[in-house]
């Protein structure tokens, strides 16, 4: 544990570590304080059903200690270093007065001055780290140098280095029994135990939030709410979410898995703990998962063949027709700023494809045009080739999308504008919907008006999120 990074006093930036993460700029919406009225001792509310701190609190653990977070296992790190130090100090009697971490602020501040002509506040204020916080910082700090001039019988009157500091920590955390996660003998509730004490999860959730942009901590709540409403509607339907609902999901994510080339022989399981860092069982029992399973079930189980019927006449663009297209892209922009950087503007990138298209008139091949001229590094070295794709389901622009669907096969279309720039596209085949008797686009169809039942469902719900931690 490199607990240097939280402890260490000098220089400033240093000490503020994983405190001085960058905020993104605050929406004109509160995402912490807004909509419906929350009630008492709950976080948040949806259609009447209550997420209480605990529950936020349990997922906050859950989601911020997994193996790929580093930040909460940071976190957790810092609170086992944190009582390791308060025990010690508590079993010897020992403190920290406030006149020793007024003093210590003080000389950080008049070292920050001589640095950057700013004081101390000044730069807490701008890394968004508040000074009462910071203030229990050097306090932690102070207290482990009083155990290090003891322990490492290092005379009052010399500093004690971050080597001591390290050295003291290592010794005192090697003696304790320390469980932190992802050990599943911890109880629900509690992210981490010392000799027996237990760190709860609301206490990593404090320190958590102290950096934790605001809008996260909400998603988490909102992601709760939408667990709850999900299995509301199940129930509505006389349905519980299963084990064999949760296995179903994953059989059913395994067998997408394994269409993909891209993956080889890789096992799905396998695959998914390198991404997440997690045993197949943990991911099932998490939250996103769950309410994923709850939208496969009402997939399986909502819609009778006349309402696939109906739904694949409306959504029919979904499947088809399936358009495969190669495209040069010249890149251009109206942006001022880019353009005094290189970038040709909208005009000059008219001109330019203009040009293109005429060498394609006098019987240059398209795909070496590609190499020439085409900005998508995604696609020059694959003719330009994109992935194949249907007017219903796909992430280009409606430009390209439209006048694809307008070209013939071996087509090559005029110059047409995106946000990118310009493109001349080629069409080169196309496919008709497969009908709706193919099982993929049976079990697709389910899931599209699945989630889009639930994602009207949340948003015709009363909603409301009020967090405070104190």
């Amino acid at each position: 544990m490199a607990m240097t990074r939280h402890l260490k006093t000098v220089p400033l930036l240093v000490l503020l570590g994983s405190l001085a993460l960058a905020q993104p700029t605050k929406p004109e919406q509160d995402p912490l304080h807004h909509g419906a009225e929350v009630p008492e001792g709950a976080v948040g509310v949806v259609d009447g059903l209550p997420v209480t701190l605990a529950e936020f609190c349990n997922e906050m653990a859950a989601r911020y200690t997994r193996p790929i977070e580093r930040d909460g296992l940071k976190a957790v790190e810092a609170l086992v270093d944190e009582y390791l130090i308060t025990r010690e100090m508590n079993k010897r009697g020992l403190s920290v007065e406030t006149k020793e971490v007024d003093a210590q602020i003080q000389v950080l501040d008049d070292l920050q001055r001589k640095r950057s002509g700013k004081s101390l506040e000044e730069v807490l204020k701008e890394n968004e780290v508040p000074m009462q916080l910071f203030r229990r910082k050097i306090r932690k700090v102070a207290g482990l140098d009083k155990l290090c001039h003891s322990d490492r019988k290092i005379p009052a009157d010399k500093p004690v280095s971050n080597m001591h500091r390290k050295g003291w920590l290592n010794d005192c955390r090697r003696r304790a029994k320390i469980i932190i996660p992802p050990h599943s003998s911890l109880p629900k509730g509690i992210v981490a135990a010392v000799d027996g004490h237990h760190i709860s999860t609301e206490r990593f959730t404090r320190e958590m939030a102290v950096t934790l942009a605001p809008a996260k901590m909400a998603r988490v709540i909102e992601d709760i709410m939408q667990e709850k409403l999900i299995l509301k509607l199940l129930a509505f339907k006389g349905l519980k979410l299963t084990e064999a609902d949760l296995l179903a999901e994953w059989d059913y994510r395994k067998a997408r898995f394994k269409k993909n080339p891209k993956y080889g022989a890789m096992p799905y399981a396998e695959m998914v703990k390198q991404q997440t860092g997690l045993e197949a069982h943990t991911v099932r029992a998490s939250l996103g998962f769950r309410v994923n399973a709850a939208i496969g079930k009402i997939a399986r189980t909502g819609f009778t063949p006349k309402d696939l019927e109906q739904a694949y006449v409306k959504h029919k663009d979904r499947y088809g027709p399936r358009l495969a297209v190669s495209h040069i892209l010249i890149e251009a922009t109206a942006n001022e700023l880019r353009q005094k950087t290189g970038v040709p503007s909208m005009e000059q990138g008219k001109v330019r494809a203009e040009y293109i298209l005429g060498e394609l008139e006098k019987g240059h091949h398209f795909e070496e045009l590609v190499k020439v001229w085409s900005k998508d590094r995604a696609t020059r070295l694959k003719s330009g080739r994109l992935p194949m794709f249907t007017p219903g389901r796909n992430p280009f622009e409606r430009t390209i999308v439209d006048a694809a669907m307008k070209m013939q096969v071996g087509e090559i279309s005029k110059p047409i504008q995106s946000r990118s720039g310009w493109h001349i596209l080629k069409l080169l085949g196309s496919e008709p919907a497969p009908p709706l008797s193919d099982p993929e686009v049976a079990e697709d169809l389910r899931r599209y008006l699945a989630r889009d039942l639930f994602t009207k469902a949340y948003q015709k719900a009363k909603v409301g999120i009020h967090l405070e931690l104190k």
